[in-house]
């Protein structure tokens, strides 16, 4: 986690299994959705980059002001 002034970045990262990122709106399951959900009533963005094989990487940017 860290911020500044102007915003609140969350970054989760693992080294799993890994996913298919381009097919993601497609398959989300509910989890994601509400995630997607919650950050996007905060005005913020969330950014998912996934390669299987590889792992994921799950960045939210959520604005203070």
């Amino acid at each position: 986690v860290t911020g500044s002034h102007e915003d609140l970045t969350i970054m989760v990262e693992d080294n799993g299994q890994g996913f298919d990122s381009q097919t993601i709106e497609k398959h989300q399951g509910m989890g994601l959705k509400s995630i997607a959900s919650r950050i996007e009533g905060l005005r913020g963005e969330l950014f998912i980059d996934s390669v299987k094989d590889r792992g994921t990487i799950v960045t939210m940017i959520i604005p203070l002001n």
